[in-house]
């Protein structure tokens, strides 16, 4: 999504570093890569009386030489005996004196193996920012499962790839939480960090990333805008499937988006084929229920 035009007295305008056909890469901090027009449009219209815009602008050439245009996608594909080569770490802010702790800036890659895919294809930088995998947006996405989103992937992975910290280009980011090389164990510079499932207070948004398995990801919705604009709920959980493997989901939450796509005013038949053409990984954005979910 690009500006298409700013109108004269407005903020935009004012602001004076806005140009037409800049790309809107984030909303406040939630990254519009890959989004629709309509919900990079609901993420401005919720966003208050000011708003913090992400942009992505085309380089202006100096010689020969020109800098990276952010975002873009970088495909890395491996043989059977070797690791795409990176390692993944989380950001987060050093928390306030009694505070329950930081806040987690994103997703980053931390170290490039020498002589791996990622070393030959030469368009990974140390501290760039994961914004995607394989298509499925990295916000909001535990620091495990965005590596077993890469390590899943078989022997080619296509990441969208975002700009450093200030000051971090080339250098891992700061305030380190985890570490693990998406390949096998063999090259791991570091042991990742046990995978764990936090809790979620009722009423309280969170994600859920599943993997399909040979039972497919393993749960069932119900919900539409044909029964009465009703939300979408989790109807069942299939012992076996992606669903039950993750461990986040339960049997009434509701889900708000499928890969980043609000489900607000669509039908039961448009949410499932939402699902059936996810490919193998599944991002959910679900609120557990204050109380118990609608019966079966």
């Amino acid at each position: 999504v690009t500006i298409g035009q700013l109108v004269p007295g407005s903020a935009a305008h004012a602001d004076g570093r806005i140009r037409p056909g800049d790309e809107i890469v984030s909303v406040n901090g939630t990254p519009c890569v890959a989004a629709s027009h309509h919900r990079v449009v609901q993420l401005l219209e919720s966003a208050g009386p000011r708003v913090s815009l992400g942009l992505c602008r085309s380089p202006v050439a100096i010689g020969d030489a020109a800098a990276p245009v952010y975002p873009y996608d970088v495909t890395l594909t491996r043989r059977q005996d070797e690791g795409f080569g990176i390692v993944i770490v989380s950001s987060v802010t050093r928390p306030p004196a009694g505070s329950g702790g930081g806040v987690v800036l994103g997703e980053f890659i931390g170290h490039i193996i020498d002589g791996s895919p990622a070393s030959r294809c030469d368009k990974l930088r140390r501290g760039d920012r994961i914004l995607a995998v394989n298509g499925v947006g990295a916000a909001g996405v535990h620091h495990e499962d965005i590596v077993r989103m890469v390590r899943d992937s078989g022997l080619q992975v296509r990441l969208t790839v975002g700009p450093p910290l200030p000051g971090q280009a080339g250098a891992p980011p700061p305030g380190l939480i985890g570490r693990a090389v998406a390949g096998p164990a063999s090259q791991s510079s570091g042991s990742p960090e046990p995978a764990s499932v936090p809790a979620v207070p009722p009423g309280g948004l969170f994600t859920a990333v599943l993997h399909k398995t040979d039972k497919g990801f393993g749960f069932s919705i119900r919900g539409g805008a044909e029964f009465n604009q009703m939300p979408f709920y989790v109807l069942r959980i299939a012992e076996g499937g992606g669903a039950h493997q993750s461990g986040r989901l339960r049997v009434g939450d509701e889900i708000v988006s499928i890969n980043d796509r609000p489900l607000a005013g669509i039908t039961h038949t448009e949410a499932i084929q939402v699902i059936r053409s996810a490919g193998s990984t599944l991002k959910l954005v679900c609120r557990r229920p204050v109380s118990a979910g609608p019966a079966d």
